[in-house]
């Protein structure tokens, strides 16, 4: 979602994280703003923790497919998964990115190690025209919001680091409404609001 027109957006995390549920209202509000719009998901094992990877295309395109360096936002709901898809990134990119890590059942087992935190948060660091880091769990129980919806801070947070937006902010939350069930839907749009004012802030703090 960049200033330029096209938007090229890839989403990944893991299994269970919501993110088909983000890529959805993403979808249909840009729809119901009379934009054209391309999804592609690719589901690694997602019932598992396995990898998920959505990527949507926003405007006068042709095709769901983002080649490396295309991206013009990366939202990671998971630190090393958003670390894996830097080769989308180029210097024109957002990068916006839980730093809440998800630890396979491979490492619990002895198999795997998850990567030092901080190490890889700071390789991130010079990436792409801009990077927004969430604590996206303690943001939500700060806000007395259940966990469940740090995916719609996420999705706020979007929305918050980027400028000139094809889509109203009015349409989104009303496509949010329309997604989940009606006893969630006002801790989602708290949540959507929260993330968005944070991204924000964090955004013009690094343009500033």
């Amino acid at each position: 979602m960049n200033e330029e027109g096209c938007k090229n957006l890839v989403v990944v995390g893991v299994g269970g994280q919501g993110i088909i549920l983000v890529s959805r209202i993403i979808g249909e509000a840009a729809l119901k703003s009379g934009l054209n719009v391309m999804v592609s998901e690719i589901h690694g094992m997602a019932q598992r923790g396995g990898m998920v990877v959505s990527k949507i295309r926003i405007g006068d395109v042709h095709s769901p497919m983002i080649g490396k360096g295309e991206a013009d936002m990366i939202l990671g709901f998971e630190p090393v998964e958003t670390y894996r898809h830097l080769d989308m990134a180029s210097e024109k990119t957002t990068i916006v990115t839980s730093v809440n890590p998800i630890y396979p059942h491979t490492e619990s087992a002895g198999e795997n190690e998850y990567p030092d935190l901080e190490g890889l948060l700071g390789n991130l660091e010079g990436i792409g025209k801009k990077l927004v880091r969430l604590d996206t769990e303690e943001m939500a129980s700060s806000a007395g919001l259940p966990v469940i919806v740090s995916n719609i801070i996420m999705l706020g947070a979007l929305f918050g680091a980027c400028k000139n937006l094809p889509v109203r902010i009015d349409t989104l939350k009303e496509t949010i409404k329309e997604n989940v069930p009606s006893r969630f839907m006002d801790a989602n749009i708290r949540a959507f609001e929260l993330g968005f004012e944070e991204a924000k802030r964090v955004s013009n703090n690094t343009e500033s």
